[in-house]
């Protein structure tokens, strides 16, 4: 590939990383509690009362949702790059797929039984809970579009909007299982959302998506030969197989654990990868780095606006990611209509 293409690729990485860093510190520094970094320095006769209030209100509070805004979106946005490519298919998405409404069902009815919404021991049986949802989701997607479709392409989306449905409706059933005392928080968390996220949280968010963006940049060179077609890719040395497992595989971890966390959040995985390959960026090695800081810094402002839109409440994540989402991806879709 010519060495011109290479350039904007890496002009824009550095372009998110700038925007990434200047994007996390505005988040640290916004809020509905006036508090910022700035603040903890600025004189050193401050209010003690005062300053240890804006140091845990930064640290324990703001910190740990920018970071946490920070994986989940480069998690998010991965998988979707990802199953896009494994399955050629531009609307193959988590959410589409079924594998986020299948996580939230899988953590839901884990965490029906552990009576208190909090602490390590439940959170750990909350993402397991929620990648077994997710697998379980996405097996039975493959197996209606394999069985019952002629066209795997098309039978992977009725599927996944089957499953979807299905996964839906029994999560709306928990809402009617948990204690009044649960019911608020669960229903906030099926709508997505940073606020619940604690720094004792983040190991359980970090190592998931660690794993899966590292599997998927292994199977950069595979994924962009399955955009060939797979005889093509098999004669090219790939092992389908096994670049199957491993690429589904990370997938469900990371939105497994993602949504365990923070809730399921839409049209992060669907939008983010459309958009950056409107800037030529095609080649997976570089699609899927850009993915990362891209969707990090789209779920970051989207946590931003749902803090700050309508302070001292708080919007949740998932309806301000639709709402930017949606017209996005159809304005993506008459763009391509329209040059077909």
């Amino acid at each position: 590939m010519p060495v011109s293409s290479e350039i904007p690729s890496r002009g824009l990485a550095v372009v998110l990383v700038a925007a990434l860093v200047a994007s996390a510190l505005l988040a640290l520094n916004s809020g509905a509690t006036p508090a910022s970094l700035w603040g903890l320095y600025a004189s050193p006769e401050q209010d003690a009362r005062a300053l240890a209030r804006d140091r845990a209100i930064l640290l324990e509070l703001r910190l740990p949702r920018v970071v946490a805004s920070l994986l989940v979106g480069a998690a998010t946005a991965v998988s979707g790059a990802v199953l896009q490519g494994l399955f050629r298919n531009a609307l193959a998405d988590p959410a589409l797929l079924g594998i986020m409404s299948g996580a939230a069902l899988g953590a839901g009815v884990v965490l029906l039984g552990a009576g208190q919404w909090g602490g390590l021991e439940v959170r750990l049986l909350g993402q397991i809970g929620a990648i077994a949802g997710a697998a379980a989701a996405f097996f039975l997607v493959w197996s209606l579009a394999c069985r019952f479709a002629a066209d795997r392409t098309q039978g992977l989306l009725l599927a996944g909007i089957a499953v979807n449905a299905a996964a839906s409706a029994g999560t709306g059933l928990l809402t009617f299982l948990y204690s009044d005392s649960q019911l608020r928080t669960f229903v906030f968390w099926t709508l997505g959302g940073m606020g619940g996220v604690e720094r004792a949280a983040l190991p359980f968010l970090l190592a998931p998506t660690g794993i899966a963006l590292w599997i998927a940049l292994r199977q950069a060179r595979a994924l962009d030969c399955l955009a060939l077609g797979e005889q093509t890719a098999f004669h090219l040395g790939v092992d389908l197989a096994r670049t199957r497992r491993l690429l589904v595989g990370g997938s469900l971890l990371a939105v497994g654990a993602s949504v365990a966390i923070v809730g399921p959040i839409s049209f992060v995985g669907l939008v983010v990868p459309h958009v950056l390959r409107l800037t030529g960026a095609v080649r997976h090695a570089r699609l899927l780095p850009l993915c990362a800081l891209f969707g990090a810094l789209a779920v970051l402002w989207a946590d931003l606006l749902a803090r700050i839109l309508v302070r001292p409440q708080e919007l949740p994540l998932g309806l301000v990611t639709a709402a930017f989402g949606a017209p996005t991806f159809a304005y993506l879709l008459w763009r391509r209509g329209k040059q077909a």
